[in-house]
């Protein structure tokens, strides 16, 4: 087994027990029901962000869903939606949470230059994905992302 499918595993596995509320059936494909699962949260938390900013909701009530979305997006993120890499970037979590490392998942995942990182220069991530994004792709075999000449 290699490091990178033991990396977005471990990834995975992290955020699982964020999901209390997760249940599937016994005979349910686990990694196959937990990605829909997701899928179905991620479409939630991005309506329900979408309707607190509109309504100008608390500071606090905006960290609480960008928290969840971030979560969300990080075991999509290992799943290979590579879409949901900006949602990672953008909502990690201010200050020493328990939480803030997993966006290390991005440059674990992804084939990015030296130096870059989710937490000095999310900007120039968000440049570096807007330009390689056609050039990327889910390995599904290695559960990494490669960049294709």
């Amino acid at each position: 087994m290699s490091e990178r499918i033991s990396t977005a595993r471990h990834f995975r596995k992290s955020i699982f027990s964020e999901f209390r509320r997760y249940q599937t059936s016994p005979d349910a494909e686990p990694d196959t029901a937990f990605c829909q699962y997701l899928e179905s949260e991620y479409e939630k938390a991005k309506s329900r962000l979408s309707n607190l900013i509109n309504q100008g909701a608390s500071a606090s009530d905006l960290k609480a869903e960008k928290n969840g979305l971030f979560i969300i997006s990080i075991g999509l993120f290992t799943f290979g939606r590579l879409d949901v890499a900006e949602d990672i970037v953008d909502n990690i979590p201010g200050g020493r949470g328990r939480v803030n490392h997993l966006a290390g998942v991005v440059n674990r995942l992804l084939p990015l230059p030296p130096g870059l990182s989710p937490f000095g220069n999310p900007d120039a991530i968000k440049e570096w994905l807007k330009q390689n994004r056609c050039r990327l792709s889910w390995d599904e075999n290695l559960e990494t992302y490669i960049l294709e000449d």
